[in-house]
């Protein structure tokens, strides 16, 4: 499992990275090399797809910062196989609907090879601290397509988009802060992986905290009632692939941060 994941996290930001090199004069290659980068991860989905039911309650550690003993964790279950499946087939599908002058834009189409880098990394995270990371690195390439690829009204979408998702993210940031600290109380050490966190013995009063802290955050992304006006300006401004993204992965990463984050800490009783 570990190295299908990061072939399908790292194989978009290779290409984007070739395609940050590559001459602007050599327009030609842009697209091919951008389909090529965005496909790859249909890979990853099918082999996620296909072996679920093995793969279901497995996790594989990566060393990471290791003076504090915390790892990056993946791991994949029933709901990230097909999250990871649905994000690769749009992205090829984003950029194949985009106008022949963005498909020859190298700024444009890296920016979507790195959300789709950072959308998978989010359903195959295992840890509280590389989910938020993930999460997070997906508002820096959303903020080029809309600002600088959009439509007319595209500054003031953007700056209400940043607002509001990062507004949301403090409180993300503010959950995942709390649960590590948590784990030191009670563990003597570091951790963010969802097992260990899963170990924790928590008051109700801890539970109430943490479900609201990562509901709020999460219900900003989805996004739901009262914080859902920044949407309709971003769908409307963004250009087509920028919508397609939006619509069809980036809002649901908010449903799928309740459910595989939020609900866990529902209080009991």
């Amino acid at each position: 499992m570990k190295m299908a994941v990061l072939f399908g996290i790292f194989a978009p930001i290779f290409f984007s990275f070739v395609l940050a090199l590559i001459p602007k004069d050599r327009k030609e290659l842009f697209f091919p090399l951008a389909i090529l980068g965005s496909t790859i991860p249909v890979a990853t989905g099918l082999y996620l797809y296909i072996n679920q039911n093995s793969l279901y309650g497995g996790y594989e550690e990566i060393p990471w910062i290791k003076p504090y003993g915390i790892n990056w964790v993946l791991e994949a279950d029933g709901v990230s196989t097909m999250m990871v499946l649905l994000t690769a087939i749009l992205v090829p599908l984003a950029i194949l609907s985009s106008s022949s002058t963005l498909r020859e834009t190298k700024g444009f189409l890296i920016s979507i090879l790195v959300i789709e880098s950072a959308v998978v990394g989010v359903f195959t995270s295992g840890d509280l601290l590389s989910f938020f990371l993930f999460f997070e690195a997906i508002l820096i390439p959303m903020y080029f397509l809309i600002g600088l690829w959009g439509g007319e009204n595209r500054k003031y979408a953007t700056i209400k988009f940043i607002l509001y998702t990062v507004f949301g993210s403090i409180f993300l940031f503010a959950g995942t802060v709390m649960v590590g600290l948590l784990v030191g109380q009670q563990f003597g050490r570091l951790g963010f992986d969802f097992q260990t966190v899963s170990d924790l013995v928590l008051s109700g009063q801890q539970q109430k905290i943490l479900f609201l802290l990562f509901t709020f955050a999460f219900a900003v992304k989805i996004p739901i009632f009262p914080f859902h006006t920044w949407l309709p300006d971003a769908h409307v401004e963004a250009p087509t692939a920028g919508s397609i993204l939006l619509a069809g992965v980036l809002l649901k990463l908010g449903a799928y941060g309740i459910i595989k984050i939020s609900i866990p800490f529902f209080p009991e009783g």
